[in-house]
């Protein structure tokens, strides 16, 4: 069940920033920001950019006092930006974020022009790339690297998979780790018999002499 709600808000996710990247128009639907401020969740209501009704850099929470860098496209909460309003000291137009979240705001800049590449899906406490990241456009999902996105293994599962990459991940560590401790081992072989044969022949020098 955990996994089906996790693959869900996935999807759920990938429609808002498909959503959100298309231009505006009278007959387009409303932008991710437009959406969230026309229908807020609690108490909080996103600012909108007046011109292209994105989100603005800079969001500000004024019951709780904290502020945070949001990406323009999803509204997505930038890692480690979230701080009091009164402490607030980062620059969100010029802030980048992490690799995950560059990624994210590259591929919401082009899905306007027709880009039908998959949107990362960045953990929203520390910015790195999901475990399970989707293609909307092809229904494919697959295993990721958290660090730099990079698929792990070869297999590819339907949208409606329940898959476990982080157990995968942990699976494949375990795989990589093994081998390594395996070269490892096998050098220090190399390197004994190696140091075994030229003390040898040192030896056979020396008596020689």
């Amino acid at each position: 069940m955990t996994m089906e709600l996790t693959n869900i808000t996935i999807l759920l996710l990938g429609m808002l920033c498909v959503a959100a990247s298309m231009p505006l128009s009278p007959e387009s639907i409303e932008t991710t920001c437009q959406q969230k401020s026309n229908n807020p969740r609690g108490n909080i209501i996103p600012i909108c950019n007046a011109t292209t009704h994105h989100f603005v850099p800079k969001q500000c929470d004024n019951e709780t006092g904290f502020c945070w860098c949001a990406e323009v496209y999803s509204g997505h909460m930038m890692a480690g930006t979230h701080q009091a309003k009164s402490d607030f000291n980062i620059d969100c137009i010029s802030h980048k974020g992490t690799k995950c979240e560059q990624n994210l705001h590259e591929v919401l800049q082009q899905l306007g022009s027709g880009n039908t590449t998959w949107i990362p899906s960045c953990d929203m406490f520390d910015g790195t790339y999901t475990p399970t990241q989707c293609n909307f456009f092809t229904g494919q999902c697959w295993c990721v690297d958290k660090m730099n996105g990079i698929k792990n293994g070869t297999e590819w599962y339907a949208l409606n998979t329940n898959i476990d990459c982080v157990k995968t991940f942990a699976e494949d560590e375990v795989i990589s780790q093994k081998k390594t401790e395996k070269y490892l081992g096998w050098l220090t072989a190399l390197h004994e018999i190696t140091e075994f044969l030229w003390n040898d022949l040192m030896t056979m020098d020396l008596s020689r002499d």
